[in-house]
């Protein structure tokens, strides 16, 4: 259900002034799973996009919550290497595709992961993860690994206005924006956001 509209809601450290016309929110909860360990937490600082799933649980991770994709193998079973702190975002029987970081396109093509090596099984400070089956157009080197479950795509986008650390068990609850404007130099992860694809969000130039 949305909230009442808001202006400004958020004066503490990173989403101060983030927030520069009225927007709407709604409750969403963030995956805590998928991110950080109870002795490597991670934090993301606000405001920051996030993106909810599109099937149940319909929880949020952060827009394309990514691996950056090195020595991919298409032949019986595809493969690729993902860095070690990076393996943490997937399971097996995940369904993933891969986005060219350089234009943000998201192919059009998913495999579903048979097995996730342990840290360093696909080389040094790299995991090894197989898929069933083969692309039939391939990632390359640095394209972007993201499982294919909504969160990558830029429709889904929200907008959160607070700190979240992560320590890979504690869901949060949260208020993700769906509309309103933004300023752009102050949100994190918008590089491959497609504004065309979410319009009530604006990003803006000051």
């Amino acid at each position: 259900m949305l909230n009442p509209s808001m202006t400004i809601p958020y004066v503490n450290q990173g989403g101060r002034d983030a927030m520069i016309i009225k927007g709407e929110a709604i409750n969403i909860t963030i995956d805590g799973v998928r991110l950080g360990a109870a002795g490597a937490k991670v934090k993301i600082r606000a405001p920051y996009l996030y993106a909810r799933r599109t099937a149940s649980p319909y929880k949020a991770l952060p827009f394309q919550n990514n691996a950056a994709i090195a020595n991919p193998t298409n032949v019986t079973n595809a493969t690729v290497d993902i860095p070690d702190a990076d393996a943490v975002k997937l399971r097996v029987g995940d369904v993933c595709t891969f986005v060219n970081q350089t234009t943000g396109v998201i192919s059009s093509e998913t495999k579903t992961i048979s097995a996730i090596g342990a840290a360093g099984s696909g080389g040094a400070g790299e995991t090894l993860v197989t898929f069933t089956g083969v692309w039939t157009t391939p990632p390359v080197a640095a394209n972007l690994l993201v499982v294919a479950d909504g969160t990558e795509l830029s429709a889904n986008v929200v907008v959160v206005l607070e700190d979240i650390e992560f320590d890979g068990s504690t869901d949060f609850a949260a208020a993700g924006y769906v509309t309103g404007g933004f300023k752009k130099d102050l949100v994190g992860n918008t590089t491959l956001f497609d504004n065309t694809k979410a319009q009530n969000i604006q990003l803006i130039t000051i």
